[in-house]
């Protein structure tokens, strides 16, 4: 059971899955953990989804079927035995532009219009910032009661959304949400195409820390006794080994990247973690999607 076991469910699935980076450590003392891990989803209603070019539906302004591709994820880490989590962001408040009064039926209003999803197969949520509105969040709905940062492996392991990093997080919220509209339509309500991300999965850290180089750099500070720090929230997958420690950022299933000479496509990654004998198997994947036509 574990990763080896995952990639072979998802060829049997026939939906392959491209290897972005793989880091391996010894980090623990003979312990056993798996984890599948699954970024950014930033689902809305059917209504304002139609509103952006970009969207966990839509893709530069044509569908695409990411619900099917995540129910293959699941489905296969199930078998695999690993447990499944989505790292925050899983839906976005601040595009639905949400009042904290009638948070719950907005909630329930997304999950109406994207029933498809099987959120119902994950194994917990982290809270993300788009989770949240006015000091309210969707843990009011009982399907996202437990979100939070998760720890295993007595803090070896943290699962962060990672915006406790972010600069644009010290904004109120209400010029956060103005921000994040503002970059994604532009003055006649026509979505701006978004440039696609171009993923440099593995990178590692010069020997000596310096001055602060940004999140990574912050989370190893914040989170010392942590091994591995998994997160969401940059729509950047990225793998990051520095002395024995990793950054794993899991990217994102909404807009685009660009994977080396593959070119642009729909963003649909995930991590994984799986720990056998105290040895860490740590791999970032991106997700094959078919467009619809």
């Amino acid at each position: 059971m574990g990763h080896l076991h995952f990639v072979n469910e998802m060829l049997e699935t026939g939906r392959p899955l491209h290897l972005l980076g793989r880091v391996q450590i010894r980090a623990f003392d003979d312990e056993n953990l798996g984890l599948l891990l699954v970024p950014d989803m930033h689902l809305l209603t059917e209504q304002t989804a139609g509103q952006y070019r970009h969207s966990f539906g839509r893709s530069g302004g044509v569908p695409v079927n990411r619900a099917a591709a995540l129910t293959d994820v699941l489905t296969a880490a199930k078998t695999a035995e690993l447990a499944k989590f989505q790292l925050g962001d899983v839906i976005d408040l601040w595009r639905e532009r949400a009042n904290p009064d009638g948070l719950q039926q907005v909630v329930e209003s997304v999950l109406a219009d994207n029933e498809a999803v099987p959120l119902e197969h994950l194994d917990g949520f982290v809270l993300g910032n788009h989770d949240r509105i006015g000091g309210t969040n969707i843990t009011c709905h009982p399907q996202f009661a437990q979100a939070q940062p998760r720890v295993f492996l007595n803090g070896g392991i943290q699962l962060v959304h990672g915006d406790e990093f972010d600069q644009v997080e010290r904004l109120p919220d209400a010029a956060q949400v103005w921000v994040v509209r503002w970059l994604a339509r532009d003055h006649e309500g026509e979505v701006h195409a978004l440039p696609a991300m171009r993923i440099n999965a593995v990178a590692q850290l010069p020997a000596r820390f310096g001055v602060s180089r940004g999140p990574v750099d912050d989370m190893l500070e914040k989170y010392p006794n942590a091994r591995i720090i998994a997160m969401g929230h940059t729509h950047r997958a990225q793998l990051t080994e520095h002395r024995g420690r990793i950054v794993l950022d899991c990217g994102a299933w909404v807009e685009r990247c660009v994977l080396n000479e593959r070119g642009a496509e729909p963003s649909c990654q995930v991590g994984v973690i799986d720990v056998a004998d105290g040895v860490a198997d740590v791999a970032l994947y991106q997700v094959a999607l078919n467009i619809l036509r």
